[in-house]
C-alpha cells in the first residue's frame, strides 16, 4: 500500500518528467517538481500543527497546580513532602522523579521545569482539575489551543504563554481532563 502510494507520488511524476523533457520542457519541469512540491507542503502543514509558535498567546503568568510550582527550587525537603519517589532517566532534565501522582524535572539549578500529575486533588490556578470537562477547559483557557497527539498519554489541548515562557497542556480522552502538565519553555 505505502509502495504503491511512494510509486504513484514521487517516481512517476518524476519518471514521466524525464520522458516528456524532449517534447515540452515546461511540463516536464512541472511533473519533476511536483513530488518536491507535495514534500514542502507536507513539512509546512506538520510544522503548523506540532509548533507552538502558530498559536496565539494566553495569559498563564501565575500558573501553578495546587502544591507545586514551575521554577520553584526543589530541595531535599520539598522532595520529603511529596512523598517517596522513583529516581527516572533523562536527557531533558537534571532530575526527573516520579511521585506517586506526579512526575517532576528540574534543571541545574534545582528549579523545577516540568510538572505531569494525575492526581485528582490538584486544580490549576484558575479551578481545572483532572476529570473536568474539555469544554470546561476551553471555556476557562479559551480557544488559543493548538491540539498534540501521543500514542501513551491521548490527545492535548496546549496553551502558551510566550511571555512568562509557560506551556500548560490539558490530556484527555475526549471528554475529560485525564492528566495535566505545566512546562517552562
Amino acid at each position: 500500500m505505502i509502495a504503491n502510494i511512494i510509486m504513484f507520488l514521487f517516481i512517476i511524476p518524476i519518471i514521466a518528467g524525464i520522458f516528456l523533457l524532449k517534447r515540452s520542457r515546461k511540463i516536464a519541469h512541472i511533473l519533476i517538481s511536483l513530488p518536491f512540491i507535495g514534500m514542502l507542503i507536507t513539512v509546512g502543514i506538520w510544522l503548523y500543527q506540532v509548533n507552538h509558535q502558530f498559536v496565539g498567546d494566553t495569559d498563564l503568568q501565575g500558573e501553578r497546580f495546587s502544591d507545586v510550582a514551575l521554577l520553584e527550587i526543589l530541595d531535599e525537603e520539598r522532595k520529603k513532602a511529596f512523598g517517596e519517589f522513583e529516581e527516572l532517566e533523562s536527557l531533558q532534565y537534571e532530575e526527573w522523579l516520579a511521585f506517586e501522582h506526579l512526575i517532576i524535572g528540574v534543571n541545574q539549578q534545582k528549579e523545577i521545569i516540568y510538572i505531569h500529575t494525575d492526581d485528582t486533588n490538584q486544580t490549576t490556578a484558575r479551578g481545572i482539575k483532572i476529570g473536568d470537562s474539555i469544554e470546561q477547559v476551553k471555556s476557562t483557557y479559551g480557544e488559543d489551543h493548538y491540539r498534540l497527539k501521543e500514542k501513551e498519554y491521548g490527545e492535548a489541548l496546549n496553551y502558551v504563554d510566550r511571555d512568562a515562557k509557560i506551556q500548560i497542556q490539558f490530556w484527555h480522552d475526549g471528554k475529560q481532563v485525564t492528566s495535566m502538565r505545566l512546562i517552562s519553555l
